[in-house]
């Protein structure tokens, strides 16, 4: 191990994203320091890519960041990468402003019933904890998702970003979803029509 953690790009102004490998580090507490540190520094916003997290570093280090820094987080025990946005933006909260009027539009449209939308609820920036099946250990916390009563996922969520890469996208993804080849992240993952069918 370098005496000074090598990361990729450098934090600087204008720089968005910094990715470190968590192999760098022969300790977790050491880790840990790091992590804090390079949170501690932003003064505008960033996204903090770790890789190669151990699930015990990873978990440990969400509670550490929970309790320090307002941020919006997601750690992939699959992928083992731990991704942290400082100071989102307002782009990240536009979502929920649009969704919720566009559900007005829905009812107004009769595209969904009362009974139907009284079965969604919007939630921000919640964290969901997954205890069973491939992604065991992982946690995402979302700009906006949709979840239906008495559903555990989320039935429709949607993130913002600026220049995530497919694969980005995918390694702080929770779900078997499918992003097609031909989008780039900087465009929407999907799109919502004006006229769409209940649900």
């Amino acid at each position: 191990m370098s005496d000074v953690p090598i990361s990729t790009p450098a934090l600087e102004s204008g720089s968005f994203m910094t990715v470190t490998s968590a192999k760098q580090f022969d300790e977790q507490a050491v880790f840990e320091g790091h992590v804090l540190s390079s949170l501690h520094r932003v003064k505008e916003y960033h996204e903090f890519v770790f890789t190669d997290v151990p699930p015990s570093w990873g978990e440990v280090a969400l509670r550490l960041i929970d309790e320090k820094i307002p941020s919006r987080k997601c750690y992939n025990t699959k992928s083992r990468a731990l991704r942290i946005r400082v100071m989102p933006t307002w782009i990240n909260d536009c979502i929920q402003e649009w969704l919720m009027k566009q559900m007005i539009d829905w009812l107004f449209n009769r595209d969904i019933t009362r009974e139907e939308e009284s079965l969604l609820h919007g939630r921000v920036g919640t964290t969901l904890k997954f205890k069973y099946g491939p992604y065991t250990g992982s946690s995402k916390e979302l700009d906006f998702f949709f979840q239906v009563n008495n559903h555990i996922l989320p039935t429709l969520a949607v993130e913002s970003g600026w220049s995530e890469s497919k694969e980005q996208l995918h390694s702080c993804s929770c779900s078997t979803g499918k992003v097609d080849d031909n989008r780039k992240t900087g465009e929407a993952i999907w799109s919502m029509k004006s006229q769409m069918s209940p649900i």
